[in-house]
């Protein structure tokens, strides 16, 4: 059927370790003498707590099978796959099992993915923490687990069912590193947590509801779940659409939050344009939440960062309700949306199915091979997302060259100065968008009233993104009323033009068009088209990192060599994360190109994947490292842990640092901590003295020095060269005096 489709099917097949009984070899047991694997035999399955069956199937480097309505019962795994490309479909069923299927990857590759639909998962894990009760901290089993994966596609599944407790299944879908999945239309009865999904990065992802020959725009369904979805880590361009949560127990060890996030999320949603469109609905997230009639039930959460959630303004399922102890980082907003009438109506995306670019409505998505334009189908929706970007970037640029109206260090010596409230709010008015460096000195030295700030800032919502820690921190300290107004203008101000407003209009059309790049490769590579030159064509033309970064495995699935040294010399070096990549598959290829088997790696190459492995934060390398540990030796990993900073992520007046006594040498916390790009440290210098502000690494290596003065009391710290980590800064005095802090760096 194709290069990477052998079209081989593994059909009606049962794999099971008969209930009650155990394998005759007590060497499958941990807790014997010399347990398998050992020395005399090597190969054999891995011995475990209840001597039961290692792996129904172990699949390594297998390109094109399906598997179609096979029983895997009582066992470990049911898959185990590696590096492998292959479909689970049609009522294949996995239960009694601590993973129904894990899939990992060394390299990442379009080639290296799978569908899974139409599948039952229950009783998982099976015996592993039966007598548990509650919820469980990490993902150590799962009804599907995905490490460093690309290009996987699950719809259409069903996880537990009403009459298996809760306790008994923990993880319905877990995905480690992994991006460009899609998971829709699955039904989840009772699991603990329904999906979790850590760093799917600059790729994304989609979560959500979709029209396919089984089901319409249902979307993922959580019945009695303590968490629907769980997201951490770094997910910018992952998207939850038209899910549906339904709950009804006050018991917190049943029912904790719908979703939960532990990182950097997507805005959920986008906003409504103005003027009335058929296509309206489309734009909120859609997601809803019942009993629709109980805040209590419809609750989401964001731990430490921010993000806006665009909502229908009703019915009253579609609005989730924000617990007080989350309302500082999530930011609900309906301006100018619809009432979401059906989902047939409200859950395509905007720019899926029908795509409107400049006014004019492209047609549906239709890559058939029977269509004779589908050559340049893909090309011409992606670059037409593209060229729109690219015409908003210059906007902003031309903005750019005409903020403050040319008055900027007037306007700073204003600020700065003792100009009268009513002249200073007239003049920021007038010069009106006003800069980065204007704003920020307006939100630090603060020197309006409350009404007068709010004038003011409303013909400068949004703000950009590297602003909107301090708006936000000034938003909780100011009248209630004031920030809410301002909170829906920062989420969407269709009456002014900011460099903050077109910045978020940049993000969102490239996530749209990260989301229809991820379709389009999905489409293009399943078993019915087969057509993998294309979509490495349509990565090609992406012409940037995280594009280089796949093509780079995909070239060592293909075995192409030669393209694949192309492609990581192209990748640069300036961060540890790019050069582990480089190490990590220049390694593989060498080993690819001479015909030799990971198995063959060496003490001084073991040790170097082991300290990826284990290193925190993950990497992408770090998590295709680890799965060669798991090929290799089958070690299991603990999860990083979720980054707190060196204080707290939460941090509210550092930004009106005054100390109590501007004559008293005094150095502040830092923030934000942890940082990302930047981070400001605030400080007091005693009058007449000046300091030096010393950044130094953990081991106390000087990294570099910046002169201060006692005029200011912040300072803005670029991080953005500076790898992830624990930093101090040090404040010292030219009297002698010094003080010294602590700060995270987490990416």
């Amino acid at each position: 059927d194709g290069e990477f489709w052998s079209g081989n099917v593994m059909e009606a097949c049962f794999f099971e370790t008969t209930v009650d009984e155990e394998l005759n070899d007590d060497k499958y047991s941990i807790y014997t003498n010399n347990p398998y694997p050992n020395s005399q035999n090597p190969w054999a399955g891995y011995a475990n707590p209840y001597q039961r069956t290692d792996v129904g199937i172990s699949i390594n480097g297998i390109k094109g099978l399906n598997i179609r309505a096979c029983t895997f019962y009582n066992m470990q795994y049911g898959i185990l796959s590696y590096d492998s490309r292959f479909n689970v479909q049609e009522n294949s069923n996995f239960t009694f099992m601590d993973y129904g299927i894990k899939l990992e990857n060394t390299h990442n590759s379009i080639i290296n993915s799978h569908e899974i639909s139409e599948c039952f998962f229950d009783n998982i894990p099976g015996y592993l923490v039966s007598m548990e009760t509650g919820p469980v901290a990490d993902p150590k089993t799962a009804a599907i687990f995905i490490k460093a994966g690309y290009n996987d596609y699950i719809h259409n599944n069903t996880f537990g069912n009403m009459n298996t407790e809760q306790k008994f299944n923990h993880y319905g879908i877990v995905t480690l590193k992994s991006s460009v999945f899609e998971i829709t239309e699955n039904i989840f009865r009772k699991f603990d947590r329904g999906i979790y999904t850590k760093s799917s990065g600059i790729n994304g992802g989609f979560i959500g509801a979709e029209s396919n020959s089984i089901t319409n725009w249902y979307g993922n369904e959580f019945t009695n779940s303590w968490r629907s979805i769980t997201t951490l880590g770094d997910n910018p361009k992952l998207r939850l659409k038209c899910n549906t949560s339904i709950n009804n127990t006050t018991d917190p060890d049943e029912y904790d939050v719908n979703y939960l996030n532990t990182g950097t999320l997507a805005n959920q949603g986008s906003p409504s344009p103005l003027g009335v469109s058929y296509q309206k609905q489309r734009f909120p997230a859609g997601n809803e939440f019942f009993p629709d009639n109980q805040d209590y039930y419809k609750r989401i959460g964001s731990t430490n960062t921010y993000y806006t959630y665009y909502h229908h303004i009703g019915p009253d399922a579609v609005i989730p309700y924000v617990e007080a102890n989350y309302q500082d980082f999530i930011i609900p907003n309906s301006n100018n949306a619809a009432f979401r009438f059906t989902k047939q109506a409200a859950c395509p995306d905007p720019y899926w199915g029908h795509i409107v670019i400049g006014g004019i409505q492209l047609p549906q998505l239709d890559i058939s091979p029977t269509n004779n334009s589908i050559m340049s189908y893909p090309f011409s929706i992606v670059d037409s997302l593209q060229n729109a970007s690219d015409s908003l970037h210059l906007i902003r640029d031309n903005l750019n060259q005409n903020l403050d109206d040319g008055k900027t260090i007037e306007l700073l010596n204003d600020i700065y100065g003792n100009t009268a409230q009513g002249r200073l709010k007239n003049k920021l008015i007038s010069c009106s968008p006003l800069s980065d460096t204007v704003l920020y000195a307006l939100m630090s030295e603060y020197p309006l009233s409350h009404g007068n700030f709010k004038n003011v800032m409303l013909l400068n919502l949004p703000v950009n993104q590297n602003l909107e820690y301090l708006l936000y921190t000034i938003l909780t300290q100011i009248p209630s009323g004031i920030a809410r107004q301002m909170l829906e203008m920062q989420a969407y101000n269709p009456f002014a033009n900011t460099p903050g407003k077109l910045e978020q209009e940049i993000k969102e059309l490239e996530f749209e068009k990260q989301l229809l790049l991820n379709h389009f490769i999905r489409l293009l590579t399943d078993p019915t088209h087969n057509r993998y030159d294309d979509a490495i064509r349509l990565l090609e033309a992406e012409q940037n990192v995280a594009a280089d970064k796949i093509l780079t495995g995909t070239y060592i699935s293909k075995n192409d060599y030669i393209s694949a040294t192309d492609k990581i010399a192209l990748i640069p070096d300036v961060t540890k994360e790019d050069q582990d990549f480089k190490a990590l598959n220049s390694l593989i290829l060498t080993y690819s190109e001479q015909g030799k088997s990971l198995y063959e790696l060496d003490s001084t190459e073991l040790e170097f994947i082991r300290d990826l492995a284990y290193a925190c934060p993950l990497t992408f390398a770090g998590a295709n490292a680890q799965s060669i540990l798991s090929l290799l030796f089958r070690e299991e990993f603990d999860d990083c842990p979720p980054p707190m900073g060196t204080r707290t992520a939460k941090i509210y007046d550092a930004h009106l640092y005054v100390p109590e006594d501007p004559e008293t040498f005094s150095l502040g916390d830092n923030y934000p901590d942890p940082a990302d790009d930047y981070t400001i440290i605030p400080y007091t210098l005693e009058s007449e003295n000046e300091g030096v502000l010393e950044i130094s690494d953990a081991s106390g290596k000087i990294i570099a020095n910046y002169k201060l003065s006692n005029n200011e009391h912040e300072f803005r710290l670029n991080t953005q060269a500076l790898v992830a980590g624990i930093y101090n800064y040090s404040l010292i005095s030219n009297n002698g005096k010094t003080e010294t802090k602590k700060f995270a760096i987490y990416r």
